[in-house]
């Protein structure tokens, strides 16, 4: 059912990744009701989310190179142990009394520095240890396990709060990294050029990435694509602790129930996608649901009541799971094995977007509120698939699997 899974390294790479996966998302919710109930103000929101997405944009193509220079289980393993720290001593923050604003900026910082380690590496990871005919039924298994912790993560979130305290919420992250760092120890050695030091220069492995990202074209319009996906469609999220609070008069344990909805849509679709072997016209479909994903926000932002706000984040969950799987596969078909870290490098870099799009829709919906952005960033969406179909007709044809380097 799940040929990816036959092999014993990558099952130890999907487990592994479940408990960071899981924690990410009660901590995304936790960090999120937590600075509203020190703040009251959808501005801090946007300033949380643009600080943790900061090291994006400050060291996402260098994590790129350290991921192709060097040992990559190694520096899995080390990402871990730091993600233990940062998550204990923010749930001891927390419990102490001791998480103003500057704490969790501090924070939000740390666990963005995390991930834009992460991300690059995990990607690569995909590659390295399933075969290239099982490549999307990897990828969609990493999405399974995502948003099924999209699911859970919410709603444990919301119930910690809501039952316990904020700081069990980060204690439980905490532990899912301990998870994490033995899984990661079983996975055995990688291919030859997984993480093999060489003599070129830092800056010459930087400016590789780039030049192959110039060079080819389907490459360049899907990073692109995935810029302007969050700079204006992701960052809807950073505002939803206030549009739960504000306009559906939701609790804590209701908006980790909204959070959930995108997790439940999210998990259906990577389930069905990871039961077909294979997607043949990947450009389209990707797409086709940018722009689904974009009326859904449309939806969203009209939204009045609570279970209508759940139907549209279910469709918005599943239009954006089958858009990342199609994006992440396309890069990775695309993009010879010595440059792969480097490339996804530049698309984590592209999601640095996010952070900055949650600045200045926090600060719109500031005087302008949640619905008139839900609806522009909808707009937008629609308008970036229109125009990337048109100007990259290459997307709308098989995609072309790389064999080698062409810079």
């Amino acid at each position: 059912m799940f040929p990816a899974l036959r092999r014993r390294s990558f099952r130890f790479l999907w487990l592994g990744n479940l408990a960071p996966q899981l924690s990410n998302w009660i901590q995304s919710a936790a960090l999120g009701w937590l600075t509203l109930s020190v703040t009251g103000q959808p501005f801090y929101l946007g300033l949380v989310a643009f600080t943790r997405g900061l090291p994006a944009i400050l060291f996402a193509v260098g994590s790129g190179v350290l991921v192709d220079r060097f040992n990559r289980r190694q520096i899995l393993l080390i990402n871990q142990v730091v993600g233990f720290l940062v998550a204990a001593t923010m749930a001891f923050a927390v419990i102490t009394g001791r998480a103003g604003v500057a704490v969790l900026l501090l924070f939000a910082f740390l666990m963005g520095t995390i991930s834009a380690v992460q991300f690059p590496l995990q990607q690569t990871l995909l590659s390295d240890l399933s075969r290239e005919e099982d490549l999307v039924n990897a990828v969609a298994l990493n999405a399974i396990g995502n948003h099924g912790s999209r699911i859970a993560g919410p709603s444990i979130a919301g119930l910690l709060i809501q039952h316990v305290h904020f700081a069990a919420a980060f204690a439980v992250q905490a532990v899912a990294y301990l998870w994490g760092f033995l899984c990661f120890g079983r996975i055995e050695a990688l291919p030859r050029h997984s993480g093999t030091p060489d003599e070129t220069s830092v800056w010459r492995s930087m400016r590789l990435g780039w030049t192959y990202v110039r060079a080819t074209p389907e490459v360049a319009a899907v990073i692109g694509l995935a810029a302007t996906f969050f700079l204006v469609g992701m960052s809807f999220s950073d505002l939803m602790p206030y549009f739960a609070r504000e306009r559906l008069h939701a609790d804590a344990a209701q908006f980790g129930q909204l959070l959930a909805a995108v997790g439940w849509g999210a998990f259906v679709a990577s389930i069905l996608l990871g039961l077909t072997r294979t997607v043949e016209r990947k450009g389209p479909v990707m797409l086709v649901c940018c722009a689904v994903y974009g009326v859904m926000l449309i939806f969203l932002g009209l939204a009045s009541d609570f279970w209508s706000a759940v139907a549209a984040l279910i469709l918005l969950g599943a239009s954006s799971a089958l858009y990342f799987t199609m994006n992440q596969t396309l890069i990775q078909m695309t993009t010879p094995p010595p440059l792969r870290g480097r490339v996804l490098g530049i698309y984590f870099l592209a999601s640095g977007s996010q952070p900055l799009g949650s600045l200045m829709m926090g600060a719109v919906a500031q005087s302008f509120g949640t619905t008139t952005v839900f609806v522009l960033a909808g707009l937008v969406c629609l308008a970036s698939a229109l125009v990337v179909a048109i100007a990259v007709p290459a997307l709308i044809r098989p995609p072309r699997v790389a064999r080698r380097s062409r810079v």
